[in-house]
């Protein structure tokens, strides 16, 4: 199962995201470090992997 949580800057998003791995013990990927992290296309490489979707 997968999780995808959204919404605006400042909401909480990550907060919460970091709870419910620790309630559920599923991995949390965070879009922004990865995209800051890497060049964008490995970046997409790496959300493709997470999210095993195509993405353009």
């Amino acid at each position: 199962m997968k999780i995808m949580i959204i919404g605006s800057s400042g909401s909480g998003k990550s907060t919460f995201a970091r709870e419910l791995g620790k309630i559920t013990n599923y991995p949390i990927l965070h879009l922004d470090k990865v995209f800051h992290k890497y060049p964008s296309e490995i970046a997409r490489e790496k959300l493709r992997e997470a999210t095993r979707i195509f993405i353009f």
